[in-house]
């Protein structure tokens, strides 16, 4: 059962779907801003058991009223939650969301590249908010598309790893569409590189080599992060609105 103050009605009505959430007390004034993949379920967890989150417990009691704002995914959610912490300061967020803007640069030569922005002399994709989903999809893709080894790379070694992967320059046109197709968001060439990655866990898990599993699992979930649907416009007319409403609380 939802605690004292807690406004119930409001917590049954919540969205299933990713967002920021945001709680002020009885004057208006914001006590934290929190993102989720599932609102409802995130946002009626601080009615729960807070046994061993005493400072939950007290924020949970000063909350009269619970805002939400749907976004088109949980990465978009983040980008949300980081501006407007960047923007105030609640006083019950003690832990300043992740705030490392992430490209991934592309070159025949060495294929994908974590970058900390944008080459304008190179084809750059991104942003993506933090480094290490970002990292983990660059190696998962080089792998599952190897363009620089199919061309020969910058090395012999490169050209031998090509060769004994039974690719040749013939095949990297065909390398790079699929690729460019799964950093483009493109849902069948998304769901076709994950399934390619989802086998190879397996099979590793199989054999018990459970570090190799863990490492595919967290390359699994880098590509599902960078290719989540995200429109910086919205995110700027989001925060936007909401810190209106923040600064019309506090003029109250």
């Amino acid at each position: 059962m939802p605690a004292a103050g807690a406004p119930a009605d409001r917590l049954a009505t919540l969205p299933r779907s990713p967002g920021v959430y945001r709680f002020r007390d009885a004057r208006g004034r914001v006590l934290y801003v929190g993102r989720a993949a599932e609102l409802r379920s995130r946002v009626r967890s601080y009615w729960g058991d807070l046994r061993d989150r005493p400072h939950l417990r007290r924020m949970a009691r000063r909350i009269a009223a619970v805002d939400v704002l749907e976004c088109a995914s949980e990465h978009e959610a983040a980008f949300v939650e980081r501006r407007l912490l960047e923007a105030s300061c609640p006083p019950y967020n003690w832990i300043v969301a992740d705030s490392v803007e992430a490209y991934l640069r592309y070159d025949d030569g060495t294929g994908l590249a974590f970058a900390r922005d944008a080459d304008p002399q190179a084809r750059s994709f991104g942003p993506y908010l933090g480094s290490t989903p970002a990292r983990h999809a660059a190696q998962a893709l080089n792998f599952l598309f190897p363009v620089a080894h199919a061309l020969g790379g910058t090395s012999r070694v490169a050209r031998e790893l090509g060769r004994s992967r039974g690719f040749g320059a013939a095949d990297a046109p065909t390398l790079r569409a699929e690729l460019f197709a799964v950093l483009e968001r493109d849902p069948r060439a998304v769901a076709g590189a994950i399934d390619r990655l989802v086998a190879s866990r397996d099979a590793a898990a199989a054999t018990t080599a459970f570090e190799g599993a863990g490492r595919v699992q967290a390359q699994i979930a880098g590509i599902s992060w960078i290719t989540q649907p995200v429109a910086p416009e919205r995110v700027e007319r989001l925060v936007r609105d909401w810190r209106l409403q923040e600064v019309g609380a506090a003029r109250r």
